[in-house]
């Protein structure tokens, strides 16, 4: 979920660059995400000077995690918390994830 999560932050970058924000569709990031095996990654909240974003892995029911970019007081919900034991991220570009 880890390399995932990477490559979403990557993909986001590089819509910042060629468009002065960010985004929620993962599908316009130029990811391939497939090769993460069964991952799925979703954008949760994205604005001009921030982005929060969630994977997830069908096989390890109940597990993902989670990653923001910016200033965590422009996130309306504050810091993204993992699916499972609700670990926060904390701090900005660090990922939190729950144990697999």
């Amino acid at each position: 979920m880890k390399a995932a999560l990477r490559d979403l932050v990557t993909g986001e970058e590089g819509h910042f660059a060629a468009h002065d924000t960010y985004t929620t569709d993962v599908k316009v990031l130029e990811i391939f995400f497939t090769k993460h095996g069964q991952a799925q990654s979703q954008v949760t909240f994205a604005s001009r000077s921030v982005w929060s974003g969630l994977v997830t892995e069908p096989s390890l029911k109940g597990k993902s995690c989670v990653i923001y970019v910016g200033p965590v007081s422009a996130l309306p919900n504050g810091a993204p918390k993992t699916i499972g034991a609700g670990i926060v991220a904390k701090g900005a570009g660090v990922p939190a994830c729950d144990e697999s």
